[in-house]
């Protein structure tokens, strides 16, 4: 099996949404698929960032 066989995503923390989708979508071309606190991902589920006390973001995925 490769890579190729699974989705692949990537999510990237910013601490400006809109500056970073100029910068992304508008410098690098990179399409915006959805943003904010929880989002539909391409299986069918969804997955949700959590900010700790101390600062860490982490994300919990869930399948459907």
């Amino acid at each position: 099996m490769s890579l190729s066989d699974f989705p692949v995503r990537a999510s990237i923390a910013v601490s400006d949404i809109h500056t970073a989708a100029e910068f992304y979508e508008g410098r690098l071309g990179l399409p915006l698929a959805q943003s904010g606190p929880s989002a539909a991902i391409e299986d069918g589920g969804r997955i949700a960032w959590f900010q700790d006390p101390n600062g860490n973001t982490f994300a919990v995925e869930a399948d459907d």
